[in-house]
């Protein structure tokens, strides 16, 4: 893939006599999945040469992201807790790192869906020979078969803030939810240590790990996906690798697929939620999104806010409650139309 090419400054020298600046730039890169090469050029003028991944291929030009706020737990013996509010370091280009929560014990292996196997006190479960980790959300109450939620999380890997909002997905919609680890465990709590995992994911692995969780909860399932950001992309590739068996996909200002043909694999309907002000996902690439599904012949709702990337995490210090609140309220009636 040819190199895209950004000129940040010309002519001043203020930018390009800031080493930090290139660590910036390269994080701000990586938290939408891509990777930056960076050159101070001479005279003042900072270049930047961003190119994709060179394990994103088959179609896949980024990594993916999505949903949003509080939680409430309703597994057998735990109370409901929500999250405290917790202000993040503004050099974190995406989202805040790990919020602050109380602690969570990882939810015990439970049949998926159609599935069935036996339960298991870690996060961890095997389809195959593949060894999978995750986090499981279901309610004890519910013994019918049920649909069931992939959740793909952030640049920052499935830390607390992502278990708990598949805790909420699992109350507010009565599925089982299995938020998928695209890390292998890493979970980073700084920007530098999550522009080194996302920029770590390699696309055999994480397929794996997709399939992975598709053979776990059975052909027979209805799956619907959900990721923010990072996730956001993935959520989008969890669903093309779904099949039919996938009735809906959400996503949160993740980077779209731009593959016509890979689009046209999809088999549901796409709902996004972008920001204005997004310097990552601008208004250009949800555009040309759009246009893209229109091509492939899928159906996709967008709405863009008057916020920023990463409006719906409360971590963020440009966090959009109204955004975040509407996003949610949409998102849910979205999946709930398609689990009828």
């Amino acid at each position: 893939m040819a190199p895209i090419v950004v000129l940040l400054n010309r002519g001043g020298g203020t930018l390009a006599a800031d080493p930090s600046i290139a660590d910036k730039v390269r994080d701000a890169f990586s938290a939408v999945g891509l990777a930056a090469e960076i050159e101070l050029i001479g005279g003042g003028d900072c270049e930047v040469r961003c190119r994709a991944i060179a394990d994103w291929t088959s179609g896949m030009r980024t990594p993916s992201p999505i949903i949003k706020s509080r939680t409430r737990a309703r597994h057998s013996g735990r109370a409901s807790s929500r999250r405290p509010k917790a202000s993040a370091s503004t050099s974190a280009p995406c989202h805040g790192p790990n919020v602050p929560m109380k602690p969570m014990t990882v939810l015990p292996c439970r049949p998926y869906c159609s599935r069935t196997a036996e339960p298991s006190t870690s996060g961890e479960y095997t389809s195959g020979s593949t060894e999978l980790q995750g986090y499981l959300a279901y309610d004890d109450a519910i013994t019918d078969k049920r649909p069931g939620v992939l959740v793909v999380h952030e640049w920052w890997g499935l830390n607390d803030y992502i278990k708990q909002e598949s805790e909420r997905l699992s109350d507010e919609l009565g599925v089982n939810v299995i938020a998928l680890d695209l890390y292998d465990g890493k979970v980073a709590t700084t920007r530098e240590d999550a522009s080194k995992y996302v920029q770590s994911v390699k696309t055999d692995r994480a397929m794996g790990i997709i399939h992975g969780a598709y053979d776990y909860v059975g052909a027979n399932a209805k799956i619907l996906t959900i990721g923010w950001c990072f996730g956001g992309g993935w959520s989008l590739q969890t669903a093309i690798e779904g099949g039919k068996q996938v009735v809906g996909c959400v996503i949160y200002y993740g980077m779209p697929e731009k593959d016509v043909d890979r689009l046209k694999k999809l088999n549901c309907d796409v709902i996004g939620f972008f920001a204005s002000k997004d310097n990552f996902i601008n208004p250009q690439i949800v555009d040309e999104f759009k246009q893209n599904m229109q091509k492939a012949g899928k159906n996709v709702t967008t709405y863009e806010y008057d916020a920023d990337h990463g409006f719906a995490n409360p971590s963020n210090p440009i966090y959009n409650k109204e955004a975040t609140e509407d996003a949610h309220t949409k998102a849910i009636a979205f999946l709930k139309e398609r689990i009828k």
